[in-house]
């Protein structure tokens, strides 16, 4: 989607709406309209203000939880998120919407073990609901492609041993992924 500040043009192609709202604020800044640039950054500092009063208030609010750890998600702080998704994951262990995010968290700090746990279990709910399940099927391709990368990267070093583990991971996800099924045969050749 493209549109016009002044005549500028400023490209977007994220369709996650309050991603567009920060890109709209650097947009506004980098364009030397600082107004409008803090007025987007204060949306964030405004949830983060309502979601740290709802927790004083009521210390066990999962939706406050949630709306922290999104709000830091968004501007990508991301240890913190994880800290109130966390949380939020106490207060209900199976929340989709959070494991897929807490996932995605997992999968930026490379700790793919915990991000596949996090979208296997997410993976395994309600399937009602399609957004919710369109966004956790995204995760979990992002994992698959990650994975994929690294274990081609460790078999084009000829370290054999390292690429099996991660192929391994991606048919853990995806028993059926002919990339990795063919990578595994070409392990036992060798």
């Amino acid at each position: 989607m493209a549109f016009s500040i002044d005549n500028y043009d400023i490209f977007n192609y994220i369709s996650n709406v309050q991603e567009d709202e920060i890109n709209l604020g650097i947009s506004y800044l980098k364009l030397g309209h600082y107004f409008d640039s803090l007025d987007q950054f204060k949306k964030y500092a405004n949830a983060l203000t309502d979601a740290h009063r709802s927790l004083e208030i009521e210390s066990t609010s999962l939706g406050s939880f949630i709306l922290r750890g999104e709000t830091y998600f968004m501007l990508g702080k991301f240890n913190e998120a994880l800290t109130d998704f966390n949380k939020a994951l106490e207060i209900n262990p199976n929340n989709k919407y959070v494991l897929t995010l807490s996932g995605e968290i997992y999968l930026k700090f490379q700790l793919y073990g915990k991000a596949l746990i996090c979208l296997k279990i997410a993976s395994e709910f309600d399937h009602n609901n399609t957004e919710s399940l369109v966004h956790c099927n995204n995760a979990l391709q992002k994992l698959i492609n990650t994975l994929l990368f690294h274990g081609e990267s460790f078999y084009s070093l000829k370290q054999y041993d390292e690429a099996l583990l991660y192929y391994d991971k991606v048919l853990e996800v995806d028993p059926f992924n002919l990339i990795a099924t063919s990578f595994v045969g070409k392990y036992i050749i060798h």
